[in-house]
């Protein structure tokens, strides 16, 4: 789950901090590392504070091996120049200017997107130091509960087996802890036994949540030998193949409810070249075609990509994910 905080004045970046820090030191980073990830979180906030509209900063587990903390901050606006901007003693606020150069040193991945109606800054910090880049596919996420709630009723996973990456977003009906416990369900399923294609996936995923209050659930699965993705979805689960220049071609999903009412589960197969992105997200989010047609997000981190989606589709009444899958080679 992504921890989500409003940041608007300068009492708002303690929360954030404190967060990172104990997400750090629950995933065993050292103290020293630990305490790197609090520093970036609080000069994350303390610039939006100083720089931003509307900022927000949002932290999440990596689940890799080792164990690592992203920290992404987004904005409004004005934008800035990001070359200047990473040289100590630039400031446009009148402070010292040490930020973002001081967030990628400590930092062991570190990206700045900006443009003039927002900036996005991505920050990893991982257990062990710096780990090799992604060669195959590069995973990017925002996981986002109901706002009040302390779970999330909509999530996600992946899994990669011989050249497949499998991917799932699951939005339980409603929202709180009863549509965690189908969204977790649903997970759980795809994470047991062997590798499946997505229509055998959303089938054990209905049987399994028979027991629960349901959810919509789509499955994709990209496969690199023959340039294809294969996607199969019940309800309102949005997918859609977005290549290097923006151009989308969105996928099917039938009527239904996983656990409860399916008529018919079908896959549909869609080409996937090196370099295009898969985006799906659940319908906390709008499909917000403007931002999907920039075409600068689709050649930079995929973190980047799907913060801007959450940033301008976020309904803020509903559990909100966003999932972007950049296939690398």
């Amino acid at each position: 789950m992504t921890a989500a905080f409003a940041v608007h004045e300068s009492s708002q970046v303690g929360a954030a901090r404190r967060h990172a820090l104990s997400l750090a030191e629950d995933l065993g980073f050292s103290e020293n590392r630990a305490g790197n990830v609090g520093l970036i979180a609080s000069e994350l906030g303390s610039n939006l504070v100083k720089y931003a509209r509307g900022g927000m900063v949002l932290i999440r587990a990596l689940d890799d091996r080792p164990a690592g903390v992203e920290i992404v901050s987004i904005d409004r606006g004005p934008g800035m120049d990001s070359v200047r901007a990473l040289l100590d003693g630039h400031s446009t606020a009148g402070s010292l200017g040490h930020g973002l150069g001081a967030i990628k040193r400590l930092s062991d991945e570190f990206n700045v997107f900006s443009q003039k109606d927002g900036t996005v800054v991505i920050a990893r910090t991982w257990a062990a130091g710096p780990r090799p880049k992604a060669t195959e596919f590069f995973v990017a996420a925002v996981n986002v509960p109901y706002p009040g709630e302390t779970v999330c009723g909509d999530a996600w996973s992946h899994r990669l087996d011989d050249g497949l990456m499998t991917i799932l977003i699951a939005d339980g009906l409603g929202h709180g802890l009863q549509a965690n416990e189908a969204a977790d369900e649903a997970v759980r399923t795809l994470s047991d036994g062997h590798a499946r294609s997505p229509e055998e996936f959303v089938t054990a995923i209905h049987h399994a949540l028979a027991h629960t209050r349901g959810a919509a659930v789509a499955v994709a699965q990209i496969d690199r030998r023959n340039d294809v993705v294969t996607f199969a979805g019940l309800g309102n689960i949005t997918g859609a193949v977005v290549s290097g220049s923006g151009t989308r071609h969105n996928m099917v999903s039938l009527n239904g409810t996983a656990g409860h009412t399916v008529r018919h589960i079908r896959s549909f197969v869609y080409q996937m070249e090196v370099g295009a992105s898969l985006v799906m997200h659940s319908d906390g989010i709008t499909s917000n075609r403007p931002t999907v047609a920039n075409t600068a997000l689709w050649s930079v981190d995929p973190a980047v990509a799907a913060s801007v989606l959450y940033r301008d589709g976020f309904r803020g009444r509903d559990d909100a994910t966003v999932v972007v899958v950049r296939r690398l080679a």
